[in-house]
Formats: structure tokens, C-alpha cells, sequence
């Protein structure tokens, strides 16, 4: 039953392998006020048993997920559009890799609430292809206690994250014109809200 699966969850996040190279001005000083700019970036590559657990704690365990041959297959709408690679047809969850985002939050500011997200996927990741998660503060709301922002999740390029390293040592924001050449990278944009600690 659901209980059940609640608890495989629980388990299996407990797993989770986490985030690699995690860097941003979001929540960089503590007890520094959050403001308008400040973001922060991860990066992470899911494998074939990410995959089967996220399938197995929620019971998404559709073949395109996990087995190359259906993935391959005619039969699957993405192969028809070309959106995937020949060599891994497999993808992955689209919502475990939007469950970077929280992950992030939690990372960065410690004791925040996620409180709403939407989304919007692009594009589908393969299994073995890395992303770069980006989220960025856009507004804030109710005095201060909250923050609305973007968060984007982005094949991974080398030249990005070089970017984002260089600002992220100076100290520095980033403005939309630093991802523009980016733009067709993104394979999942939405905004999101979370009550500050």
C-alpha cells in the first residue's frame, strides 16, 4: 500500500547519492539577508539505479524508463522525435530530476520550506547525461519571508559551469544575458516559492 511506499521512499532517499559542486551566493553567509540576484547551482548525473528506485518508491516503472530495448523501440513518441541518443534510449524521471530543486533549497538554506512549484519539461534527459540545476531569486514576498524563484535544470556544459565559478568567486550575480547562448540547454524551467527560516 501507500504507507509502504512511503517508507521505501524514505529509505531509498536516505541513499540518495546527493549533489556535487554545489556554489552560489543563495544562503552563502549565514544570517545574511536573502536578496533579489542571489542563486545558486549544482551538478549531478543519474545512473540506471537512481532510475529503478525513484521507479520503485513510486511505482512509475513505465519501460522507457528502464528497459533499452522498449526505449528504443518505434513505440516510444520521444525516438520518433530524435530527442533522445541511440546509444542510451532510456530517460529519466522527470520528477526526480525536478527533485533537484528542493534538494538545492535544502542544501543552500537550511530550514526553508518548499512551499509551491511549477514546471515545465522541454526536453527529456538521458539516462548517464549530466545537469546543471540553476535556481535564482526573482522576488521577494510577504516582507521578506518569502522568496519566489526560477529554477532551471540544464544539460551540462562545461562552459556554463565555468561561467557560473567565475561569478560565484567574485561574488557576483547573474543576469539573464550570462545564459542567453544557454537558452536551448534548458530541459526543465518553472518557478517555485519557499518560506525562508
Amino acid at each position: 500500500g501507500i504507507f509502504q511506499r512511503v517508507g521505501r521512499m524514505r529509505r531509498s532517499f536516505a541513499r540518495f547519492s546527493g549533489l556535487r559542486d554545489v556554489i552560489g551566493t543563495l544562503g552563502k553567509t549565514t544570517g545574511e539577508k536573502l536578496q533579489l540576484g542571489h542563486w545558486a547551482a549544482c551538478r549531478r548525473v543519474f545512473d540506471y539505479d537512481d532510475v529503478r528506485k525513484f521507479g520503485e518508491v513510486t511505482g512509475d516503472m513505465n519501460a522507457i524508463h528502464l528497459d533499452k530495448d522498449v526505449a528504443a523501440s518505434a513505440q516510444n513518441p520521444l525516438n520518433l522525435r530524435r530527442q533522445v541518443p541511440e546509444d542510451e534510449p532510456r530517460i529519466v524521471h522527470g520528477l526526480l530530476v525536478a527533485g533537484l530543486f528542493p534538494a538545492l533549497f535544502a542544501t543552500k538554506l537550511p530550514g526553508a520550506v518548499y512551499v509551491s512549484q511549477d514546471l515545465r519539461f522541454r526536453a527529456p534527459l538521458a539516462l548517464g547525461r549530466g545537469v546543471l540545476v540553476f535556481v535564482q531569486v526573482k522576488e521577494m514576498l510577504r516582507e521578506g519571508t518569502m522568496a519566489a524563484l526560477d529554477t532551471t535544470v540544464y544539460l551540462d556544459e562545461e562552459q556554463m559551469w565555468s561561467k557560473l565559478r567565475s561569478l560565484d568567486s567574485q561574488g557576483t550575480e547573474v543576469v539573464d544575458a550570462d545564459f542567453e547562448a544557454f537558452d536551448a540547454r534548458g530541459i526543465i524551467r518553472g518557478n517555485a516559492k519557499v518560506l525562508l527560516p
